[in-house]
């Protein structure tokens, strides 16, 4: 897996490529160096958004609370700060998602 998670202050960011309006919601694999992420809801007033938040939060066992949306709030490629999480272990649990 050639995962591009960055440490950053008290956490990790992490590169995602997310794909709206998937029958199933799930982590689908890596994607040039960024998490490739099919979503159920619709790109429509942040919905897509708060459904990665909550599939990445489900994956690393964390409270949504603890990711921010960095960059790419309108398109596919997104940027998110992940607080209070070390890369190895994020790297190890989004491994184990991958569907």
């Amino acid at each position: 897996m050639d995962l591009d998670i960055r440490e950053k202050g008290n956490g990790i960011t992490l590169m995602c490529y997310v794909t709206p309006r998937a029958k199933k919601s799930q982590i689908k694999g890596v994607r040039e160096g960024a998490i490739a992420v099919a979503v159920s809801a619709p790109p429509l007033q942040g919905r897509a958004n708060q459904e990665l938040i909550r599939i990445i939060a489900t994956a690393l066992n964390i409270p949504a609370s603890r990711i921010s949306l960095l960059k790419g709030e309108r398109g596919r490629n997104k940027s998110l700060f992940i607080q209070g999480v070390s890369k190895e272990c994020a790297l190890s649990l989004i491994k184990n998602h991958i569907g």
